[in-house]
């Protein structure tokens, strides 16, 4: 009879990690992403306001309670709030514009008239409820 050398058990290390490299790769694939806006906001409150999740394929004009706006948080001026909306006429994409309760209704009304002189007349103006 013949005896066996006893084996330590080992982990196939290599396998483990391609398994956990594909599952990551699928979970980061699957995922939505959601921008968040590094513009402090406190948004006005509205009884009647729609719950207005923020879809994909969008872009956000915002409003800061000095009157400065932002797209993508980068500071711009009124022209390129107009060039942007101009853009995205041609494109088939979502406008939201996001005000701070304390911005002035002038700096708002600005900002939707540069909206509407590129031919944008659907976009959202979002409150909370």
């Amino acid at each position: 009879m013949r005896i066996r050398a006893h084996k330590e058990p080992t982990i196939q290390l290599t396998s483990l990690i391609d398994v956990l490299f594909i599952v990551i790769m699928f979970l980061f694939l699957t995922s939505s992403f959601t921008r968040l806006t590094s513009v402090r906001l406190k948004l006005p409150k509205a009884e009647t306001s729609l719950n207005t999740a923020k879809e994909s394929g969008g872009f956000d004009v915002v409003i800061d309670r000095q009157g400065d706006v932002f797209i993508d948080d980068r500071k711009v001026d009124l022209k390129a709030v107009e060039k942007l909306a101009r853009e995205i006429k041609e494109g088939d994409f979502k406008l939201r514009i996001s005000a701070d309760e304390k911005a002035t209704h002038g700096r708002v009304i600005e900002v939707i008239d540069r909206v509407r002189a590129a031919g944008i007349y659907n976009f959202q103006i979002l409150t909370v409820r």
